[in-house]
C-alpha cells in the first residue's frame, strides 16, 4: 500500500543543490475579510466516459515507484501539457482547462501522439484562478465554490482520455481558489493578520493559508473521484500540492536577523539565529505536508502526494544557510531572493511520498549534485527537464542530443521518471519561447527520448 506512517521528527542533515527549476509566475491572490456559504460540490455537467478498465495503481516505495498489481518498477516517461493565456490585467496563467477555451481534438491528438510514442505520463497545471474571476477554479471573490463545476468536468475529461490510451496524470495544485470561500477560511483561521510573516512564506507557515490548502486538495480529490468514480482513481499518478516550493528571504521573516516567528506547528523561533531561521523553514514545511496528506488521505488513502522543487543553484544560492542572503529595504532588483528547501528533508521527515525535481541545464551539467540527497526515503522523478535555446546557440539538434544524455544521467541517479517541459507550448508568453519544445523541427527532441526509440532511458 503507498499508505506511510506520517513522520514528525525534523532531519538535521542538509541536502546539496539540485539543477535549476523554472518558475511561471501569476498574479497574487487577493484576500476577502469574510468567510460566504460554500455551495455543494455541483453535479457534472458532463459525464466523463469511463474507461475500460482502471489503470493499475502505481505504489511509492524507497527505491522506486511499483506497479501495485504486477510489482514491476514503474517509470513514468512523458511530458508536460500547458496552454497560455493572458487575462485583461495582463497576467499569464494555465488555461488548459479554461472550459470555454478547452479544445478537446487538440487535446486526444496530443494524447494518441503520446500513446503511440510510449509515453505513460503527462504533467498538467491547475489554474487557481485570480480575483477578477475572469478563469481558473477561483471565479471571483464573491463566489464560493469548493471546485468550481466546469472545470472539473474539463479536468475530469482529460483525464479519462489519457486513461484510455494508459497515460497517468499529475495535477499541480499551486496555491488554492481565489475565492471568498477559500480566503474566509483563511479570514476564520487568524490568517488575515500574520505575525511576523509576509509573502510566500504565508502559505507554508501561517495556520489559515495552510488549513485553505488542505481543503482545496481535499475538495480537488473529491470531485474528481465524483466524476470518474472511486476506482478510476489510479489514473491520477500523484496529486502535486506545490510546483516548485520555495520561502523568501526578502520577506518577513527572513528579511531580518532580528525578531521571532511561531508558524503553525507552535514552535517559536528566533531569527537572529541561522539554525532556528533554518529549522523555521524546514520544520513549516513539514507540518505543512502532513496536514496535506492527512486531508488527501481522507478522500483516498492509497494516492500519492507529490511535491516540486528547483536547486539552491537555480537561484544564486550554495544551499541551506539560515537564509543568509537577505534583505529588509532597499533590496537589489538583480538579487534572487527565493530559497528552495532540502528536499531531503522533506522527504525524510515529512509525509510527501514523491519528489518532483526540476532541472534546466544553463550553466552546464551539475547533475552530480544529486548525490547529495542520500538521506531521502522516498523516489524521486524529474518532473520538468528543458532545453533553454541560449544555452545551445540557439541549435535544437544539439539541444537534442544533450537531454537525452541528461535522460541518461539522472537513470543511472536512480531517477524514477522524466517529464521534458513542454510538449507544445509554443504561446509567445512568459518567457516559454526561450525553451525548445518537444514537438519543434519535426520533434527533434522527442525522436531523442521517446520510448518508442529508447526503451531503456539509461541505454
Amino acid at each position: 500500500m503507498a499508505t506511510r506512517k506520517l513522520r514528525s521528527r525534523m532531519l538535521r542533515a542538509s541536502v546539496g543543490a539540485l539543477v535549476a527549476g523554472l518558475v511561471l509566475a501569476v498574479g497574487p491572490a487577493t484576500q476577502v475579510a469574510q468567510a460566504g456559504q460554500a455551495e455543494p460540490f455541483p453535479t457534472p455537467t458532463v459525464t466523463p466516459k469511463p474507461v475500460a478498465k482502471p489503470l493499475p495503481r502505481i505504489v511509492s516505495r524507497a527505491d522506486g515507484l511499483y506497479n501495485e498489481a504486477t510489482g514491476e518498477a514503474f517509470v513514468s516517461r512523458g511530458a508536460n501539457y500547458t496552454r497560455l493565456a493572458k487575462n485583461s490585467a495582463g497576467q499569464v496563467y494555465h488555461s488548459t482547462f479554461e472550459p470555454s477555451s478547452y479544445n478537446r481534438a487538440k487535446v486526444l491528438a496530443f494524447l494518441d501522439q503520446m500513446k503511440h510514442d510510449g509515453y505513460n505520463t503527462v504533467r498538467v497545471f491547475i489554474d487557481h484562478g485570480t480575483g477578477t474571476g475572469e478563469h481558473g477554479m477561483g471565479r471571483g471573490l464573491g463566489t464560493h465554490d469548493k471546485a468550481y463545476g466546469p472545470y472539473m468536468d474539463t479536468f475530469a475529461s482529460f483525464v479519462t482520455d489519457a486513461a484510455a490510451r494508459g497515460i497517468y496524470t499529475v495535477p499541480s495544485l499551486d496555491g488554492f481558489p481565489t475565492n471568498s470561500y477559500y480566503w474566509g477560511i483563511v479570514g476564520d483561521e487568524g490568517g488575515a493578520n500574520p505575525v511576523n510573516m509576509d509573502g510566500r512564506n504565508l502559505s507554508y507557515m501561517e495556520h489559515g493559508r495552510v488549513t485553505a490548502k488542505v481543503e482545496y486538495v481535499t475538495n480537488f480529490a473529491t470531485a474528481l473521484l465524483e466524476r470518474i468514480g472511486q476506482q478510476y482513481g489510479t489514473a491520477i499518478l500523484a496529486y502535486q500540492s506545490d510546483n516548485e516550493v520555495f520561502f523568501e528571504s526578502n520577506k518577513a521573516p527572513f528579511n531580518k536577523m532580528t525578531g521571532s516567528v511561531t508558524p503553525l506547528n507552535g514552535v517559536t523561533y528566533h531569527m537572529r539565529e541561522r539554525a532556528e531561521r533554518q529549522q523555521a523553514a524546514n520544520a513549516s514545511l513539514v507540518e505543512y505536508s502532513l496536514r496535506v496528506k492527512r486531508g488527501l488521505d481522507a478522500v483516498d488513502p492509497d494516492a500519492l502526494l507529490a511535491m516540486g522543487f528547483f536547486s539552491y543553484q537555480a537561484v544564486g544560492k550554495n544551499g541551506p544557510d539560515g537564509f543568509a542572503v537577505h534583505c529588509d529595504t532597499n533590496c537589489s532588483p538583480t538579487t534572487d531572493y527565493r530559497y528552495p528547501v532540502p528536499a531531503g528533508t522533506l522527504s525524510y521527515w515529512g509525509a510527501v511520498d514523491l519528489l518532483d525535481l526540476h532541472m534546466y541545464q544553463h550553466h552546464g551539467a551539475p547533475v552530480l549534485d544529486l548525490h547529495a540527497m542520500g538521506d531521502r526515503k522516498d523516489p524521486y522523478i524529474v518532473g520538468e527537464f528543458g532545453a533553454y535555446k541560449p544555452h545551445y546557440g540557439n541549435d535544437i539538434t544539439k539541444a537534442a542530443y544533450a537531454m537525452r544524455d541528461l535522460q541518461r544521467d539522472m537513470c543511472r541517479l536512480d531517477s524514477s521518471g522524466y517529464l521534458f517541459f513542454a510538449w507544445d507550448t509554443y504561446e509567445p508568453l512568459a518567457s516559454l519561447d526561450k525553451f525548445f519544445q518537444m514537438t519543434e523541427s519535426g520533434g527533434a527532441i522527442n525522436g531523442q527520448l521517446a520510448p518508442i526509440v529508447r526503451p531503456d532511458p539509461c541505454g
